[in-house]
């Protein structure tokens, strides 16, 4: 049974899904297009691998876990949560912009900025690199101040 959103899927009538990045324990990330801004984007989606399917001409996410609506409904509040906190650190330049929070398919989305302007023709740019170690250690410095 497939997991992921099949390839050309639109959320909310505006983000098409281009491939799969990543998925984990808790979520699937995608890159996707903004068909409105036509610009690349990242999804990540609430999925919690193991408890979870999708209904594969539906879209939904179903539990498939007996006894676990409750818990899904309490990480899915969180998976929430945490985007709308990263959603208010948009003022920082050190943490990716969280830039839409959305429900559809009976899970939660959020989208933010992608990171492919740091790769040109699938060789990573040393300066980009090292930019971003830069930014990733200072958000760490305030995020624990």
């Amino acid at each position: 049974m497939q997991t992921s959103l099949r390839i050309g899927t639109i959320l909310k009538g505006r983000y098409r899904i281009e491939e799969v990045i990543a998925q984990g324990g808790f979520g699937i990330t995608y890159l996707a297009t903004d068909m409105l801004l036509e610009n690349k984007i990242v999804i990540k989606e609430f999925f919690m691998k193991g408890n979870c399917n999708r209904n594969n001409e539906t879209r939904n996410v179903e539990i498939s876990t007996r006894g676990f609506t409750k818990q899904f409904t309490i990480f899915k509040s969180k998976f929430i949560k945490e985007a709308k906190t990263l959603y208010n650190l948009n003022f920082s330049k050190n943490i990716v912009h969280v830039h839409d929070v959305f429900e559809e398919n009976g899970t939660a989305y959020y989208t933010r900025a992608s990171l492919l302007k740091c790769i040109h023709n699938f060789s990573i740019h040393f300066i980009c690199v090292f930019n971003t170690i830069y930014a990733i250690n200072n958000t760490v410095v305030t995020l624990h101040l």
